[in-house]
């Protein structure tokens, strides 16, 4: 294995480990859809938390 290797599966190790650490700290969508009239998006979570932003900011997450 040569150094490369060895940072990319470094990197893949560190999130992954970061993954396993959001699903545990959630909340996690339930749902997502684009509001048409408002020009927004909208994301709902289980636990009935609503929040929405403008297309244009959405895509850049």
């Amino acid at each position: 294995m040569d150094q490369t290797d060895k940072i990319l599966e470094r990197d893949w190790d560190a999130a992954n480990q970061r993954g396993q650490e959001a699903l545990a700290a959630g909340p996690l969508a339930e749902s997502a859809y684009y509001d048409q009239p408002t020009g927004k998006v909208v994301v709902e979570t289980p636990n009935r938390i609503t929040a929405s932003t403008c297309a244009a900011a959405a895509s850049q997450v």
